[in-house]
């Protein structure tokens, strides 16, 4: 038990379970011809390591990847 508590501590320290949601409803919402090009690409964003970079690439992905009647 204590090690799902480590596991579990881990996942929600770095927010895995948002960035997992957040990856899920976009491609819902998107349904990508290629759904691994589209999760690439959105893990992609989020490992960006210049930050000022980083805030447009979000930007920007976040944009594309947003679906079209939003």
């Amino acid at each position: 038990d204590n090690i799902q508590d480590t596991d579990k501590h881990f996942l929600e320290k770095n927010n895995v379970y948002g960035i997992m949601k957040d990856l899920l409803v976009k491609i819902v919402a998107n349904r990508p011809d290629d759904p691994i090009q589209f999760i690439a690409k959105y893990f992609e964003t989020l490992t960006v390591d210049d930050q000022s970079a980083d805030l447009i690439n979000r930007s920007t992905q976040v944009l594309s990847l947003t679906h079209h009647s939003r």
